[in-house]
């Protein structure tokens, strides 16, 4: 349970700065100090985590090179660790997932409604009622005393996409007070994603909250979650009209004004595009997006890969994420403790991540990619469980030979 609250909490820690930009850390990054200890005590390691171990040393080397090109830029070699450190939680997932740690991914539900109902009470009791504690008033981002980790899309596409988790405890738990809790849990972030302004995250919970229905419900209540959904449209000028979301209105008229409802992404998308066509076979290795523009970012995890790496990067890292993703896939079905509910519970979770990085980095936000690879680290792990188990119980016959 202490190891799904840690990976649940989208806060940070500061450990120092180069180039006048802060050096952050999720707080879930304090397992990788257990990896060495983990590894020594392991004494088989899968072909497909071993090469999760070595993918990361293969980017951290195209942005070795680059900074040394570049007369050794250390912002260059740092934003190459930034990129991979998240990759190394598969190993964290795949040495607990293999020990006799307990483990489950109801406890990530659990310590997912206790960071929701504590973000709430956050903005409630430390923000400036009607507005929030986050960012300009925003809701849902502070966690008590503490600012959560990164601007406040970032963590509301990180509890959105997380969110599909929420349907375990209907799925897997008896228990009528963690029921409630999840319940709770959804019924606060309808509230907090909108008001946190994040329409990507808006879009990334509607489709989380479809899914649920499905899962709980089944067909019929997806098609009145639509129409509830339509006729909010047609209550939509009642509903800003209240103060509360007035933050709402303000960004919507910004927008508009703007004549761009995409805030400038499209604009972004084409200058990354332009300058990966600069250097399409390892991009601009690490090279930092606000040297080229006023932004920091180029708000896509697809096009910063492709940017920050080229083709070569986008095959190695999208590309193994595919094949465990696909492993995932084959324990989901071969392993009969898992429900046709629990598969599509990690399918619409895939579904949410896909469409959270269309419109933010949202796999670089360390919280949330933290947890994806650690997530796939237990999944591999108990791939090679299932398969240990099989070869125990029908052991391959030998071959005779005839003499």
């Amino acid at each position: 349970m202490a190891i799904a609250i840690v990976y649940m909490m989208p806060l940070n820690l500061n450990v120092g700065g180069s180039a006048e930009k802060p050096i952050d850390l999720a707080v879930s990054n304090i397992f990788l100090f257990t990896l060495p200890i983990l590894l020594i005590k392991k004494r088989f390691i899968s072909h497909l985590t071993f090469l999760g171990f070595v993918l990361p040393l293969f980017f951290i080397t195209i942005g070795l090179f680059s900074a040394i090109s570049y007369g050794g830029d250390l912002r260059i070699l740092l934003s190459a660790f930034s990129f991979v450190i998240t990759m190394f939680h598969l190993g964290v997932g795949y040495l607990i997932g293999s020990s006799k740690i307990s483990f489950s991914f109801l406890h990530v539900s659990y310590a997912l409604s206790i960071v929701i109902i504590a973000i709430l009470l956050s903005d409630i009791f430390l923000g400036s009622f009607p507005r929030g504690c986050g960012y300009q008033g925003r809701w849902g981002g502070c966690f008590g005393r503490l600012e959560l980790y990164g601007f406040p899309n970032a963590s509301m596409n990180f509890l959105a996409v997380c969110s599909p988790l929420l349907a375990l405890p209907f799925i897997r738990s008896s228990s009528k007070p963690l029921r409630v809790l999840a319940l709770i849990s959804l019924i606060i972030l309808v509230a907090i994603v909108p008001l946190s302004l994040s329409r990507s995250a808006l879009l990334v919970f509607l489709i989380s909250s479809g899914g649920m229905i499905f899962m709980l419900f089944g067909l019929g209540a997806v098609f009145a979650y639509i129409i509830l959904c339509l006729f909010g449209i047609f209550l939509f000028e009642w509903i800003i009209s209240l103060e509360i979301f007035a933050g709402i209105v303000f960004r919507i008229q910004a927008s508009i004004e703007a004549g761009n409802i995409t805030t400038g992404r499209l604009g972004i998308w084409q200058d990354a595009l332009s300058l990966w066509f600069e250097s399409p076979v390892f991009g601009k290795a690490f090279l930092s997006f606000s040297e080229f523009s006023r932004f920091g970012t180029v708000h896509q995890q697809y096009l910063e890969v492709l940017y920050k790496t080229g083709l070569i990067g986008v095959a190695a890292y999208f590309g193994y994420i595919f094949l465990v993703a696909r492993l995932t896939h084959r324990v989901l079905h071969r392993n009969r403790k898992y429900t046709k509910n629990d598969r599509r519970v990690f399918f619409t979770f895939g579904v949410c991540l896909f469409v959270a990085n269309l419109f933010q980095p949202a796999i670089s936000y360390q919280p949330l990619g933290n947890f994806m690879f650690f997530a796939m680290g237990i999944f591999l792990a108990r791939n090679i469980e299932k398969d240990r188990i099989k070869y125990e119980a029908n052991p391959p016959k030998p071959l005779h030979r005839p003499v």
